[in-house]
């Protein structure tokens, strides 16, 4: 019985020891698969927080600048993959300078189509997908095709002139891109843009961060960014504006960070001239707007200086109250009083003011003073002819403004609203010199509202 007794024991200690075994051998596997996922999502995580550090500033640039909105979701992330339809999407708006993608489709989408199929098909007509298969179009693009591509764009948009450079790669590896992507190639060489070896045209994969860096590059060297990139001169022909982004830091204004860019066409000083606080705790400056307003530039810029050029150049042999009045009130908020415009008109006229002007506005000098919205513009103008130097330009009377000189220059921050119904900004009715932000001695006037206050008209 003993003998038994002694052997049942023995087995029953063997089954615990296995059993016990059996739960620690579970438990070493469930340890060794949690750290693998631990370790695995901290590369992750480690791997997001490195590329989106390293991409920051070129990504912060792209949703200043509206260009977010050309990815398929309408974010930059800097660390997500990069298709080729969204390499494109992105290249085509950001480097033709639109806030409105669905303008630069070459065909129109049917029921069958989808968003993918409208920009493929208008890629190729651009000759731009020429190594790229439709049914390639959401696999990770490269490097390679991206500069390609954003040097066709820029080609055909801006029309770069960049000297090309000896390539020092090899023949074979340069017969799989077509004749004209070796001198896009040499370009891209050129800018930096891309290393001048064989490791160049591989088929690197690139995230959103490595466009948002091309993008960024391309728009500070071209301007592309400043809306109005071609003007009319003064027989009408189209005119391409040599102006740049400002990169070097001893040209940049001092408070260069209030802007979401600085152009090279506006003055260094232009920018320091200071802005107009009227509410400080709704103030917003040129470069939160530009978030919101930068797509309204072009708007904005046709209605102030339209609306400016008409009251800075005016003949008393030929001005009437009619045509003054229809030209000057479809560029304003309200509806000004026709009393008033008679009014200015018959004292042209009696005082045969005759003045010749021109407008320049300044964008992307444009903010919200806490009450309105306001935007910069100078303004030269030539008195002709005139038998009084007292409120020569519509709006002055009232405020006793008196100009010196037959050369006059201003500087001034001109008001402007929102329509009710539309998101288009009009000029508010207003008196020029009193929204002046630099002192001139060929204007002086009783009170200054804009953000000077010079001691002599207090």
């Amino acid at each position: 019985m003993k003998n038994e007794e002694k052997v049942k024991k023995a087995k029953s200690n063997e089954t615990a020891k296995t059993a016990k075994t059996k739960k620690n051998s579970k438990f070493s596997a469930f340890s060794v698969v949690l750290l693998t996922v631990v370790l695995v999502a901290l590369c992750i995580v480690s791997y997001c927080v490195i590329q989106t550090v390293r991409y920051k500033e070129y990504t912060d640039k792209m949703y200043y600048y509206g260009y977010n909105e050309f990815y398929s979701n309408g974010k930059a992330t800097a660390y997500k993959k990069l298709s080729n339809v969204d390499m494109f999407r992105v290249l085509i708006g950001s480097l033709n300078n639109t806030t409105k993608l669905d303008r630069l489709a070459l065909v129109e989408k049917t029921e069958e189509m989808t968003e993918d199929d409208v920009w493929y098909q208008t890629a190729s007509k651009m000759n731009l997908a020429l190594r790229i298969l439709d049914e390639d179009m959401d696999k990770n693009a490269t490097k390679i095709n991206a500069v390609i591509t954003a040097m066709r764009l820029l080609d055909s948009a801006v029309g770069v002139d960049v000297e090309k450079t000896t390539l020092n790669m090899s023949a074979n590896k340069l017969e799989k891109f077509a004749a004209t992507d070796a001198d896009y190639i040499a370009m891209a060489v050129t800018l930096g843009l891309i290393e001048n070896s064989d490791s160049a045209l591989s088929n690197k994969k690139i995230i959103r961060g490595e466009l948002n860096k091309l993008v960024i590059e391309l728009v500070n060297k071209y301007a592309t960014v400043y809306y109005k990139d071609k003007y009319l001169d003064e027989s009408g022909n189209i005119v391409k504006n040599d102006a740049y982004i400002v990169t070097d830091k001893a040209s940049l204004p001092s408070n260069e960070k209030e802007f979401p860019y600085i152009v090279s066409s506006v003055a260094k000083n232009e920018y320091e001239m200071p802005l107009m606080v009227e509410n400080e705790k709704d103030f917003i400056s040129p470069k939160e707007l530009f978030k919101d307003f930068g797509k309204l530039y072009g708007q904005i810029d046709d209605t102030v200086a339209n609306y400016l050029e008409k009251i800075v150049n005016v003949n008393y042999e030929t001005i009437t109250e009619t045509k003054f009045y229809n030209d000057i009130n479809r560029y304003s908020i309200y509806d000004y009083n026709r009393d008033i415009v008679d009014m200015y008109v018959d004292y042209v006229i009696e005082n045969k003011i005759a003045l010749k002007g021109k407008v320049e506005m300044l964008l992307p000098v444009l903010y919200y003073s806490g009450e309105r919205y306001n935007v910069r513009a100078k303004i030269t103008i030539e008195v002709l002819n005139s038998t009084t130097n007292k409120d020569l330009l519509f709006g002055d009377h009232g405020n006793n403004v008196e100009y010196n000189g037959k050369e006059i220059t201003m500087y001034v921050d001109i008001p402007m609203s929102m329509s009710l119904n539309s998101k288009t900004l009009y000029v508010e009715p207003h008196c020029v010199a009193r929204r002046l932000v630099a002192k001139t001695d060929s204007v002086k006037v009783e009170k200054v509202q804009g953000g000077v206050i010079y001691e002599e008209n207090k």
